[in-house]
Formats: structure tokens, sequence, C-alpha cells
């Protein structure tokens, strides 16, 4: 293993931590995801949080570079990120849907890290998806200050919604 292999980690677990405390609210055509740690509990498993890039490429390529060496066997990050890259490579080129690339890599990023949704922000806001319904139903919930009002919680988020949505996904997960 390379002598600065750990400065490789590092420098990945860095770009993970420093991708949930982006401050750029991200338009509707941003792509992103949601990860979350797969290690134990107490090693900050379960931890997850949204990360935001301006296109599918950039967001393919922080699932590349960085999830697998996010926590994981030291000794296996070269064959999960080779395998990655090649899962990843097929979902860009349209071998295999998003959907199927999410259930493949989370199989192949088993203790490392662990993908609930990738999408643009649009479909977040709007998708009937049920990792996207359930988001705006938990904002929805942080938000309601009057119990009574009838407001269907899986509702697409509305414009006058988006920078208070925006900021309260911000703590999704933790």
């Amino acid at each position: 293993m390379p002598q600065n292999f750990d400065v490789f980690i590092a420098r990945a677990h860095q770009r993970f931590v420093q991708s949930s405390q982006e401050n750029e609210q991200p338009d509707t055509h941003w792509w992103g995801g949601f990860f979350y740690s797969d290690a134990s509990v107490v090693h900050g498993g379960g931890v997850g949080h949204f990360s935001w890039h301006a296109s599918h490429t950039e967001l393919c390529t922080f699932i590349s570079e960085v999830l697998p060496y996010i926590t994981g066997t030291s000794g296996q990050h070269g064959a999960v990120a080779e395998v990655t890259a090649a899962i990843i490579a097929n979902m860009q080129h349209g071998v295999i849907s998003d959907i199927e690339g999410i259930e493949w890599l989370n199989h192949v990023l088993k203790h490392y890290s662990q993908i609930s949704w990738i999408g643009t922000f649009g479909n977040l806001c709007t998708s009937d998806d049920e990792f996207c319904t359930n988001v705006r139903s938990w904002f929805r919930k942080q938000t309601d200050d009057d119990k009574k009002t009838q407001v269907d919680r899986h509702a697409p988020i509305k414009p006058d919604e988006l920078e208070s949505f925006y900021e309260i996904i911000r703590e999704y997960g933790l």
C-alpha cells in the first residue's frame, strides 16, 4: 500500500464532511444524493447527509472518489474503489440506470458507505419517489406551526418553501 494512502483516505473523509456543509442552495437542476456511513454506530455509522453537485458527472466523481474510502477495512479500499468506478462508468454510459446503480453500489460499498437516493434537487422537491415524499413529509413536520393545517405533507415543495426546505434538509439524517 502506498505511504500516502492514509493521506488519501483523510482527504476523502474531509470531502465527505465538507459536502454536508456546503452553503450554496442548489438550483433545481443540480444533482445530489443522500449518503450515510455504513460503519458501526460506535464509529459514526448511520449518520447521513445530502451532498449537491452541479452535474450528474460531478456527483458520480464524488461517489467514486469518496464513498469507497469512508470507513471499511483499509486493506480493501482499493478493490472496492475499482468496482465502484466500474459501476459508475456503467451508470454514466447508460448501461444501467441510476436506480440499478444504487443497488449495485450499496452491495459493493457495504461497511463503507450507503446511498439512499440520487437525483436532482428538482426531483427531491416534486417526485413521487418514496424517499422524496418522506423527506418532504419530514420537512413539513419540522415547519408545521399550526397542527390544524391539513396540508398534504407529501405534496411538492412550493416556490415560497424552497429556501426553508433547503435549509432544513441540511439537518436531515443527522
